[in-house]
């Protein structure tokens, strides 16, 4: 019998899953509480409190006080970017984002969400201070947030087992590398994560065109969030180039609309900030400074001639990176043909992919708080790992056969726990997605308390495993199995092999 409830009924229902409510009430319960510590400390000391941590672990930067802030108050003041006013603080061109990240903060500044914490209002008003930091400030924690639902979402898209989508959303949430500089220094990643996620949304349901009009909006947002239009390209291109138009010509027109009026006013130094931002930075005779991104030719500064100056000037003019992105289209195009909405599995590896890559060899270098943009797609490759990583079948004992030989009883005793042991551990082994999980885990934590020039080396020993991983199962795999199937060539009769099976014909 139908349901004679209506359908907004019926759609509440789904949405009232307490499976997600719960952990997300008490995340955000707990992201608030650090957003209120931090927003308490901001309006007694000026600052954040780095609890001691040296700054080649935390990172520990003042961009929202020093920068941020500056952007915003000169903004509403009637200061458009790109000009003297944005462009340079103290003589040194600071503005280097596209206009959507100041836009979007401009409108926080004016959302009264100070009136959540009435505790620091009270604080306030006694000092005769102003709380526009606050509602600032506040942008972060709500996009975080929006990751944090949309992960869940997400992963719902990629598995059928319920557990899991909570475990990605809480491992992102929860992640030492998003508390720290997303919502506790306010730093600027977490919002044009946002977008970027809500663009691999699209992608993984197989709406290219909707998926590459929110990446344009990320991009718009802060450069890196480009980093899907190669996964974009690639669907895109199986299904003809008529599409890679479409969806090229999305891209393009959102962030000509968004660049205006200033493409029109003052193209040059809007394309040269926008392409500053993400410009790599020479050094030789020492590691770069503490305020400077960290490349991966960072390491190369001990090392002796020639090899010094081949690495650091490789990476600086982009030869890796450019490298690394043939290779990934190398793996891209031995990935078979099929209907988009089934290039799930692919999309999250290609995404986490090029993520990787991005951080590890992009010329620029990186900040360890960039990474919170690449912790989406390592954690929802979890989602989507297959096993098994050993065949039960292949699995046997050397001292079986001469066992049963000697002691039939005992042998048949020591086969049974054999066989309970053996299947326990197997599938203790064989369940990959929770040991990505672990491993994701451990590389954040090892991410936030390890120098900040070993951020690559960890980052790399998680991409050539990944390489291999690709490589292997999109190819070496597949070659085999087409080894295996039987030749059906009209000069080789394919013979009945199974002699047993009764004729159905009378």
């Amino acid at each position: 019998m139908a349901s004679s409830e209506p359908w907004y009924i019926t759609k509440l229902r789904k949405l009232a899953d307490p499976l997600f409510w719960v952990p997300f009430i008490a995340i955000m319960i707990f992201k608030l509480a650090i957003f209120h510590y931090a927003s308490l400390s901001y309006l007694l000391l000026g600052q954040h409190p780095s609890f001691g941590i040296p700054f080649e672990l935390g990172e520990y930067y003042s961009d929202f006080t020093y920068y941020y802030m500056a952007f915003v108050r000169l903004f509403v003041q009637g200061n458009l970017p790109y000009t003297e006013a944005l462009y340079t603080i103290n003589n040194v061109q600071v503005y280097i984002y596209p206009p959507l990240f100041l836009y979007i903060l401009g409108v926080f500044y004016y959302i009264p969400s100070e009136r959540m914490f009435p505790n620091i209002v009270f604080t306030a008003a006694s000092l005769g201070r102003d709380l526009d930091f606050l509602r600032v400030g506040f942008a972060f924690i709500v996009f975080d947030l929006a990751t944090c639902v949309l992960m869940y979402i997400t992963a719902r898209r990629l598995t059928t087992k319920r557990v899991i989508p909570v475990v990605v959303m809480l491992l992102y949430a929860l992640n030492p590398v998003s508390l720290w500089w997303g919502d506790y220094l306010w730093l600027s990643t977490p919002i044009h994560t946002f977008f970027l996620v809500l663009g691999f949304y699209f992608m993984i349901r197989g709406d290219l065109r909707w998926a590459a009009l929110w990446i344009a909006i990320g991009t718009m947002v802060k450069q890196t969030a480009a980093l899907l239009l190669p996964v974009i390209l690639f669907l895109e291109y199986r299904h003809g180039m008529k599409r890679v138009l479409t969806s090229l010509g999305i891209m393009i027109g959102v962030a000509f609309v968004l660049s205006m009026p200033y493409l029109l006013l003052f193209p040059l130094d809007y394309l040269q900030v926008a392409i500053s931002g993400m410009g790599s930075y020479w050094f030789y005779d020492a590691p770069p400074a503490a305020t400077h991104p960290v490349p991966v030719s960072a390491f190369a500064v001990f090392w002796p001639e020639p090899f010094k100056f081949i690495v650091i000037a490789a990476v600086f003019n982009g030869i890796p990176w450019a490298v690394s992105l043939g290779l990934l289209w190398l793996l891209a195009y031995l990935i078979p043909e099929q209907p988009k909405q089934r290039y799930r599995e692919q999309v999250v590896f290609l995404a986490l992919l090029l993520s990787l890559s991005l951080h590890i060899f992009w010329a620029r270098g990186i900040y360890k708080y960039y990474l919170i943009a690449m912790l989406p797609f390592l954690i929802l490759f979890g989602a989507v790992l297959q096993g098994p990583l050993i065949p039960s079948r292949s699995l046997s004992c050397p001292f079986s056969s001469r066992l049963q030989q000697r002691f039939p009883g005992l042998h048949v005793l020591f086969s049974k726990l054999r066989i309970q042991f053996q299947n326990l551990g197997v599938a203790i082994v064989n369940n990959v997605d929770t040991w990505w999980f672990v491993i994701v885990g451990l590389a954040s934590i090892g991410i936030f308390v390890v120098h900040r020039y070993y951020t690559s080396l960890i980052l790399l020993l998680l991409f050539l495993p990944l390489i291999v991983y690709g490589f292997y199962h999109y190819y070496w795999r597949k070659r085999q199995h087409k080894k295996n199937l039987p030749d059906k060539s009209p000069s080789q009769p394919v013979l009945n092999t199974d002699r047993h099976r009764p004729s159905t014909r009378e």
